[in-house]
Order: structure tokens, then sequence, then C-alpha cells
């Protein structure tokens, strides 16, 4: 055993050698010059470069080349991005963003806040890879703009926005049948688009003779997506809509699970005097999730009005300031209809509201810029919170930029956990008296950029107290929740990327000690490794392309003991044919690794997939 791990961290290092020897061969090619814009980091639009959070973009052309199935896919090979999953595709999956819990990010959809109220965190299953344009992770808190969940910090993902007829079919693995037909238009004040998609696999087994009840059979997943959206200029203002409804159906060993998300959004820009912006958005939000073996059925609603007012820095101003301000309120209502053999009383139907109000200042002086943000919350199931972040960063030339940022953070109780009155065979309580989650966040950073090279790395502590935990009375009949538990993640981030007119290489690592301090202890959080690695290369020789992905994780703590580590490889081909047809090929875990996520549950073995893509 001490051979084979021995083996994997030399061919961890070789690799990573050799992909700088890579860079070296051919690093004069010239960068576009174009700075490259975000938005997730203050609500507007700016250059990545006035970012001072640690940031990660990943755009349609990686989605593209990467052949991803669904996000989960994508974010797996990401900085500071740790994933666990009950199976297959369809299966429930988990997102962990610097080590901390899953409903410790949080998650936008075109602005949307996609988070279930009644557990805390998104369906990342049900999102297919084929619906998504763009994905910006901001690591660290942000609640200082976006209010509660942003603990660890913020994956926005833009859904995908065609401008001609487009369709695609990939074939493979495990009888998988998926299907894409796209078709937008593009006219003088506007755009119209609609994406749909469908996919269907018979799956394996999503468990495995160490999970409970055990069936070896095949777990499927059929997953449906629609996703539209238009825009328009009236006047000098731009009025636009978007729609994005995924409706799945997974199987596991006890019976299947269906599943509904439904994200739409309306929104206003226009601009106002003095070279001010405003932004007015009226979103919506349902989640649904029934369990038919288990007469469940989880229903969360949200409606949220976002009104920011923004005024941009004067680039060419030596001396500048950057305005944002912003209201927010928010409705979050919730359903568990009553189960047979519950005890007495009724399901959680409740709902509670929040206003906010917040802002940003930041300025730029000659080499140093400066950012602070605050922001408060008044919600009527737990009352006020205030948080603010402080930002400083210095470019001393020549690409080199150095940076410290402090915030605090919290994560708001759930529904589920406020106002539960009875579940199953016990008595099973809510506790309306709960209080957020807190956290005070540190972060040091370094980043390099130059031509086609860009490096950053970034060490960080987030402590956070009052976790929420659920727990049982001495003889098991009843339980609530209580604000019991500490925590402390430490962590160091390095990442490099470049890119030339063939070449394309994006690697990272992160050092991370997630670890459950309540009354002194030291035991590390669940399914976060110590350790992970991640490499993306590809190389392309005219229309033809080869890419690999190589991704290690040390072992994880989890229920029942630890997960072993793993190392595993895929490989894409991409072949453009002509001006309208290309011909992709992605093979999957080419060692047949057998690794698990969670404990009791399978990995996806080898497979492979082949993807025919047709535009007009």
């Amino acid at each position: 055993m001490f051979f084979f791990k021995s083996f994997r961290l030399g061919l961890i290092c070789a690799l990573f050698f050799s992909s700088f020897v890579a860079v070296s061969r051919d690093s004069g090619v010239e960068a576009d010059e174009q700075p490259l814009m975000v938005v997730t980091a203050s609500r507007k639009l700016q250059p990545v470069t006035h970012v001072i959070s640690s940031i990660s973009v990943i755009e349609s052309a990686e989605i593209l080349a990467l052949q991803a199935i669904d996000v989960i896919d994508v974010l797996q090979l990401q900085t500071g991005v740790d994933v666990a999953r009950n199976g297959g595709p369809g299966t429930a999956a988990s997102v962990f963003l610097r080590g901390t819990n899953s409903d410790q990010v949080l998650v936008l959809i075109d602005g949307v806040n996609v988070s279930s109220n009644v557990t805390g965190s998104f369906a990342w299953e049900n999102l297919p890879a084929s619906q998504i344009e763009r994905i910006e992770i901001i690591r660290g808190p942000k609640a200082s703009i976006y209010g509660s969940d942003a603990v660890g910090g913020v994956i926005q993902i833009f859904t995908r926005q065609s401008s001609r007829f487009e369709a695609s079919y990939t074939t493979g693995s495990f009888d998988t049948q998926n299907l894409g037909l796209s078709w937008g238009l593009a006219f003088d004040e506007g755009y119209f688009s609609a994406v749909l998609g469908s996919q269907k696999t018979d799956g394996f087994s999503a468990s495995n003779s160490a999970g409970f009840a055990f069936n070896p059979d095949d777990d499927g997943f059929e997953n449906l997506s629609a996703n539209i959206q238009g825009e328009t200029r009236v006047g000098r203002a731009t009025v636009g809509i978007k729609y994005l409804h995924t409706k799945g159906d997974v199987d596991f060993d006890q019976g299947n699970s269906d599943s509904e998300n439904i994200n739409l959004s309306l929104y206003y820009d226009a601009p106002l005097a003095r070279g001010w912006q405003h932004r007015l958005q009226l979103s919506a939000h349902t989640s649904e999730l029934e369990t038919a073996v288990f007469n469940s059925l989880f229903d969360s609603n949200r409606t949220e009005v976002n009104w920011v007012f923004q005024r941009p820095i004067d680039i060419a101003s030596d001396y500048s300031h950057d305005w944002t301000v912003g209201l927010q309120w928010t409705r979050d209502e919730a359903t568990i209809p009553v189960a047979e053999g519950a005890i007495s009383g009724s399901f959680l139907d409740s709902d509670r509201r929040n206003t906010a109000l917040f802002g940003q200042w930041q300025t730029f002086i000659e080499q140093h810029q400066l950012s602070v943000a605050a922001r408060y919350d008044d919600n009527d199931a737990y009352g006020s919170e205030v948080t603010g972040d402080l930002g400083w960063s210095y470019d001393w030339g020549s690409g080199h930029r150095l940076k410290a940022l402090l915030g605090t953070a919290f994560k708001s109780p759930n529904l589920s956990e406020l106002f539960t009155q009875a579940f199953g065979g016990a008595t099973f309580f809510g506790n309306p008296d709960l209080e957020p989650e807190q956290s005070r966040n540190l972060e040091l950073g370094y980043v390099y950029q130059q031509g086609a090279h860009v490096f950053e790395t970034s060490i960080f502590q987030n402590q956070i107290d009052d976790l929420i935990e659920f727990s049982f009375n001495a003889d098991f009949t009843e339980g609530t929740y209580f604000n019991v538990d500490e925590a402390e993640i430490s962590g160091l981030e390095l990442s490099y990327q470049w890119q030339s007119n063939a070449w394309l290489l994006n690697t990272n690592s992160t050092w991370q000690n997630p670890v459950n301090t309540t009354a002194g202890s030291s035991e590390r959080l669940l399914r976060r490794p110590k350790f992970k690695w991640n490499l993306s290369v590809s190389r392309a020789f005219g229309d033809f392309s080869v890419g690999s992905q190589i991704r290690y994780a040390s072992e994880r703590a989890d229920f029942g003991g630890a997960l072993d580590d793993y190392l595993t490889v895929d490989m894409t081909a991409d072949w453009r044919i002509n001006d309208d047809w290309q011909l992709g090929l992605k093979l999957i875990n080419l060692s047949d690794e057998e690794y698990e996520f969670a404990r009791g549950f399978n990995t996806m073995p080898t497979a492979g997939f082949l993807n025919l893509r047709w535009q007009l």
C-alpha cells in the first residue's frame, strides 16, 4: 500500500513539473489585452483586476472543452472547491468551498438565490453543463454584499445564451442519451434565446455493500431542462427576462426521487444623473423534492427584490471613487406536508421576511486600492445582523499585486431548523430561538499577472461560531436544534493559468485544515481533504485538440472511518470537422480507480462518451 501511495505522489509531482516545462517551451505568446470583466464580487460589472477577493472564472470555451455532463464535473476542478456525491449523475451532491459546509456557500443563478430554504443547500445534481455559459467563484465571505449563506464564498452561474440554431447529441456508457437544442436571435435592440436539454442514463449502482440497504442494481437518471431569456432596450433603459426550469428523476436502492427547480427573474437597467446607474431585479425561485417511498415532499419558495445603485470608477483618474448601494427584500416560504407516522401537530408550513440595506465604497490612490463594505439585515425570525469587510491591495508594477481582506459573515437557520414540528416515529422539533451561525475571516494574498501567465496564492483563516447541531435527548424520544458547535478552517491555495494559441493549462492545489473546535476538539470536518490538486491541460493541432484532467485528493474523514485518497485521470478529444460540425470524445477514470466521495456510495468507473454538435 505504501508503494502505491508513494508512486501516486511521485506521479503527481512529475505531472506538475512537466506542465511547467510545457509552459516554458512556449511562453512568449501574448494574451488578449482586453480586461476580463466580472459581476459577482460587488454586484456590478468591473475588471477582474479591481477585485480584491480571490476569484475564479470558468468561461464557456473551457466548459465545452471539458465536455462536462453537469455542473459538478466543472466545479470539482476548481481551486478551493470540494465535492461529494452519493453515486452517479443525478444523485445528491454537496459542494464545499474553502472547507465550509455545503449550506454555507451562497449559490446564485443569473443573480437569483437558488438554495432551498428547507435544506439550506442547492440541488447541484439537476443543473446540466449544457445550460451554463459562465461560472464565477468568489472564495471568502461576501455577507457584506449578499447577506446570509456567503460564509465560504459565492458561486454564481450564468445561463447559456444562444445566437443561432445549435444541436448536440451525446451517447456512451450506461446507455447514456443526452440531447440539446438551442436557438437564438440577436437584433439591434436586444436578443432572444431558448436552450432545451434532455438527459437520460441507466447509470450504475449508486451504493455499495458499505451502504444502507444495498441493492446492486443500476440507478438511472432522467432530466429535462429549459432556459429561455430575452432582452430589449426601452429608451435609455434595458429590460430583460430569464427563466430556467429543470425537472429530474433519479433512482436509488429504495425507490426514486422527483425534483423540480424553477428560476425566474425580471430586470430593469437604466442610467441616472451624474454617472449613476441602477438595476431593479424581481426574482422568484421554487424547488420541490418528492420521495414517494418515504412519503416526503419538500416545497421551497423564495421571492426577492434587489435594487442596486452604482457609480463606477473613472479608470483614467489617479484618484477616484466607486460606490455601490442597494436594497434587498426577501420572502422565504416552505411547506412539508404531514407524513404517515408523524406523532402530532403539523409539519413546517411557515414563512419569513428579510429586509437589507448594503453599501460598498472603493477608492484607488496611486498604486493602492481600498474597499469597505457593510450590510444591515433585519429578519422577522431571528432579528438583525450587521456584517462588513475591509479589503486592501497594492500594485507594485510589472504584474505583481499584494492583497489583504478582513470580513464577517453569517448563515441564518433554515425554515426546517426553525419551525419543524414533528417527523417520523419520534418527536422532532424546530427551535425558533436559533441564532445565525457567525464567521470571522482573514485572508492574505499575492497575484502575478503578466502576458499569458496568471499566478495566485492565498492564505486564509475562518473561525465559525454558533454552528447549528441537531441532537436527541438521552432516550432518543425527542430531538431539536441548538447553537453549540464551533469550527476553524485555515488553508493555503495556489493556482496557475497559462494560455497560448495552442496550449491551455490550469493547475491548482489547496492545503486546508477544517476542524471542529467545539469544547477543545480538533476533529476533522467530514468529506473535506487536507490536500487536493487539479490539472487541466489541452493542446490544439489545427482543427483537432486533445486534453487531460487529473484530480488528486488526500484521505478524508467520514461517518464510520476515513475515505481513502484517490487519483483520477480523464481525457478529452475534439475534432472540428468543418464550420458546422464538431465531434468530441470524453474518457473518464482511465485507471478505473475505485474511490468514494461518501462512504457507501460508488463513483463512476471507467467510461466513455461521444458527443456530436451541429450549428447553423
